[in-house]
């Protein structure tokens, strides 16, 4: 398991966390690229990156199905399908969604009502998101698994000859070095987990939206 030994040492830990830009958004561990182990920082640089890459995809998508829900009516907070339900309900006939190499695209008549036009923009905003984030999935995943092969060999590293060498001597010292690598494991850990389920909502969305084409 890729990140055995890293759960292992993150076991008991309590962490810092910092928001998303909404208040309702779940908070996360924010990964330290500047530790006190300089040697390392190079591999939480790159996890930095990728948890960076994440958190942005997570907010767009966020703020774009909430933008959505808010021009058809509803709560912020409905899931998508309700959300595309009560905007047929409201398009009617107006509303046109076909699939242009496995896309959708989506269309609505000029005849249609300006509330409605307004939504179908939201709507088309929203795809934009997921669709984003499918297209970048494949290669922030293999980001991910690279960084973490990196972060799997630290643990092992963490002994007082270690630290010694690295100038790292006093038992406070010692100490604070070893959360902080203790504190990005986990992170990255996380992280992973948020790749798959900002992936997984994008995918629903786009699904959502392609299965009303005709």
């Amino acid at each position: 398991m890729r990140f055995f030994a890293a759960a292992a040492l993150a076991a008991g830990l309590s962490f810092s966390t910092t928001a998303f830009a909404e208040e309702e958004a779940e908070a996360y561990t924010e990964i330290n690229a500047e530790t006190m182990v300089a040697d390392f920082n190079g591999t939480w640089g790159e996890a930095k990156g990728v948890q960076g890459t994440v958190t942005q995809w997570e907010t767009d998508l966020k703020a774009a199905r909430e933008g959505f829900n808010e021009a058809v009516g509803i709560a912020k907070d409905a899931p998508i399908e309700k959300a595309i339900e009560s905007l047929k309900e409201q398009a009617g006939e107006h509303l046109q969604v076909t699939l242009d190499g496995g896309k959708p695209n989506i269309t609505v008549a000029d005849a249609a009502p300006d509330n409605v036009k307004a939504a179908v923009e939201a709507l088309k905003g929203c795809v934009a998101s997921a669709e984003a984030v499918v297209a970048g999935g494949p290669e922030i995943v293999e980001q991910s698994k690279a960084v973490g092969e990196k972060a799997a060999a630290i643990p092992g590293q963490l002994n007082p000859s270690f630290f010694k060498d690295n100038g790292i001597k006093k038992p406070g010292d010692i100490k604070n070095a070893t959360k902080e690598q203790k504190d990005n494991i986990a992170a990255l850990a996380d992280t992973d987990e948020r790749i798959k389920g900002v992936i997984a909502e994008a995918t629903a969305i786009v699904d959502s939206v392609k299965a009303l084409a005709g």
